[in-house]
């Protein structure tokens, strides 16, 4: 194996070190429903706003990303699993994204 080959390799890892400790910061990733729609309230407001002096069609993809953002937020927060394995069946890299809600 090449120096640079492990050097990425290394680089990656360190990356994936640092998205599994990735804390989001905007209040629509919040486990407080209430706070993830006062937020959602505020960005459509905001949008309302800017879209005075709007095209029909500027205005259609605004009221379409609010729709695709309200249907996001009123989901339930879920947990992805993607085991990789190697040949042999041996598991070679566990990567968990979300977390755990008892």
């Amino acid at each position: 194996m090449s120096k640079e080959y492990r050097s990425n390799s290394m680089q990656d890892l360190e990356q994936l070190k640092a998205l599994a400790s990735f804390e989001p910061k905007s209040e629509l990733a919040s486990s407080d429903l209430n706070k993830r729609k006062s937020t959602l309230l505020r960005i459509a407001q905001n949008i309302a706003e800017r879209s005075q002096k709007k095209s029909v069609a500027e205005m259609l993809s605004s009221v379409m990303a609010i729709s695709a953002r309200t249907r996001r937020v009123l989901h339930d927060p879920v947990r992805v699993e993607l085991d990789v394995f190697k040949a042999d069946g041996s598991r070679a890299v566990v990567l968990q994204l979300g977390q755990l809600v008892d």
